[in-house]
């Protein structure tokens, strides 16, 4: 027998173990995150938190890719979908924090969640995959949530609503790259590249409205977005900073918990960030979701877990 640890098998519910815990952790730590950012955009704009928080994570991603397979790792053939990957995946990122800005949140994270049902929709006509009945009812369920939270012709209908879904709709489509990308690279570098690009992102927007001369106030995730740079307190400097750290952390909390066990078991356990969002935003904004908000998340949470345990 073997006297190297690493060759000792960890038996199959120690790993499932492991495995929800790292992803229930990263889903309490990303969802603080996200609640820290709402909170500061009323100070400070998207593109400067953006750049300070995505320069921290880049480093410290960096180094760890760096270290652990060297700077050739950094390099590779397939750099051409990386980029577009990364690309897409960052503008996502923006509207997501553009739609929380105006939204609630446990809402703009519901809208969020239809990336999952995207995902089985688009597999069909991209991946020329076979998409069975059960998972269509599943996207159609969803897109009900969707309805109840949108509130077409309703006072209470918000049109930053509509960033939520194309945020969705971009993180799908990088999630659809992900899929053969991650078969021949490393986690560490495509997590490197995917920094890279919010951080590029991040700095067009900077370049683009960070004098302010564009400010638009028309609606809060205008306003966010077009504000210009101001320069932060120590406190608020650190904490942005922190923010960076603990997207450092989610890299490595996520990567966690899909080395350790299946997709199927681990995708189920993201859902758990609704649960935090909705204690998060009453903890700080006092807000619970209406009857109709209830609803259209309570729609969307259980048809991405019919996905979820349908591909168990």
């Amino acid at each position: 027998m073997s006297d190297d640890p690493a060759a000792i098998p960890v038996p199959r519910f120690t790993r499932h173990a492991e495995a929800a815990l790292a992803i229930s952790a990263a889903c309490v730590l990303s969802t603080a995150q996200d609640t820290a950012i709402k909170w500061l955009s009323g100070a400070y704009p998207f593109p400067e938190m953006q750049t300070i928080r995505c320069g921290v994570a880049l480093t410290l991603v960096g180094a760890f890719a760096v270290g652990a397979g060297g700077v050739r790792s950094l390099l590779m053939r397939q750099w051409p979908l990386v980029v577009a990957r990364g690309l897409l995946l960052a503008l996502a990122s923006a509207l997501f924090y553009l739609t929380a800005a105006a939204m609630p949140y446990p809402e703009a994270v519901a809208l969020y969640f239809t990336m999952p049902l995207l995902v089985a929709a688009l597999s069909a006509p991209i991946l020329r995959e076979r998409v069975p009945p059960l998972r269509w009812g599943a996207v159609a369920t969803g897109l009900v949530g969707v309805l109840f939270i949108l509130r077409p012709g309703a006072a209470a209908f918000e049109p930053a609503a509509f960033l939520g879904l194309g945020c969705a709709l971009l993180y799908a489509l990088g999630n659809l790259m992900t899929r053969p990308l991650s078969r021949k690279l490393a986690p560490a570098p495509l997590a490197f590249w995917q920094n890279a690009m919010y951080l590029a992102v991040a700095l067009a927007l900077s370049a683009l409205f960070g004098g302010g001369e564009r400010h638009v106030a028309s609606h809060v995730s205008l306003d966010y977005l077009t504000r210009g740079w101001l320069w932060p307190t120590l406190d608020d400097f650190a904490l942005i900073g922190a923010l960076g750290v603990s997207t450092a952390a989610l890299f490595g909390l996520f990567t966690l918990g899909y080395r350790r066990a299946e997709a199927s078991f681990v995708a189920p356990f993201e859902y758990s960030a609704i649960v935090w969002a909705v204690l998060f935003s009453f903890a700080v904004w006092g807000q619970w979701p209406d009857v109709f908000a209830a609803l259209g998340i309570g729609l969307i949470v259980g048809a991405g877990l019919i996905l979820a345990f349908r591909d168990r």
